[in-house]
């Protein structure tokens, strides 16, 4: 950084008198307020009172080190709970009977708190049978061998799809209980074969639904637990198929209401 300054005549004339100690010998005599100055020293203040004088400056900063700026207008980001997800795996037992089935799922999604959670849940039930009648049995190594003739089979899923809130007690507790509601559209399909009469049934129905449940979280890490829950499921499952005999179009349904068992692993990012 330079500053150039015109210094006028008298201000010239201060600073010389300041330097005059090193210039002892230009010096002549003092008597009184009378300053007496050789032509020389004259000479030389009356340069220094047209000659522009420079200024100079300069800064310093250790190698690695610099001065720091912190923009005043900058925002900070919002303070964020991070997102929890769990796994699970249980069992499914319909109101309508049909034998129980085994259900898989996944769900997660950000905490809004901590105690409070938004997320997307989807799960798979399964259940199949099979009927038959025992034709004879023998011996054989290690047992009793059965011959069955198998008469029928029938497989049905369901892959519910849903939005679902979750709300726990304080996570620092060693014992969490949280409880859950969700809603959203559930497919189920259906397959059947007689292998009497050689017949087949196939369809897949869908239809709007909802869940709720009640668990226990146990934490082993800030970020991780184990969960185990209790479950209901309410829904009906519809399709629409022509029937010629009535020349109509005619609505089948199945209910899909029942309760059910999860239990999985729970883990969060934070």
């Amino acid at each position: 950084m330079k500053f150039d300054l015109r210094i006028p005549a008298a201000a010239g004339m201060l600073t010389a008198l300041l330097l005059l100690p090193a210039m002892g010998a230009q010096a002549n005599a003092v008597a009184g307020s009378q300053l007496a100055l050789s032509p020389l020293t004259l000479n030389t203040l009356a340069n220094l009172g047209e000659a522009p004088v420079t200024l100079q400056t300069v800064g310093y900063h250790p190698r690695g080190m610099h001065p720091s700026y912190e923009n005043p207008h900058r925002s900070s980001a919002p303070v964020g709970y991070g997102s929890s997800s769990q796994i699970y795996g249980g069992v499914f037992e319909p109101s309508r009977g049909n034998g129980q089935g085994f259900v898989l799922g996944l769900r997660g999604g950000p905490n809004l708190a901590p105690q409070f959670q938004l997320g997307v849940a989807a799960d798979w039930e399964h259940r199949g049978n099979n009927y038959g009648t025992v034709v004879g049995s023998s011996p054989g190594p290690g047992g009793t061998i059965v011959v069955t003739r198998q008469i029928q089979s029938s497989s049905e899923n369901t892959f519910p799809l849903m939005a679902y809130l979750q709300l726990s007690a304080n996570p620092k507790r060693a014992l969490v209980p949280y409880l859950g509601i969700a809603g959203g559209y559930e497919i189920v399909t259906l397959s059947a074969t007689d292998y009497t009469t050689g017949l087949s049934f196939n369809a897949t129905y869908g239809g709007w639904g909802w869940q709720s449940w009640a668990g226990m979280r146990v934490p082993f890490s800030p970020h991780s637990g184990l969960m185990a829950e209790v479950y209901t499921n309410q829904a009906t499952a519809y399709r629409d198929v022509y029937d010629p005999f009535y020349n109509a179009t005619l609505r089948e349904s199945v209910g899909l209401d029942g309760v059910g068992f999860r239990g999985g692993l729970t883990w969060g990012i934070f």
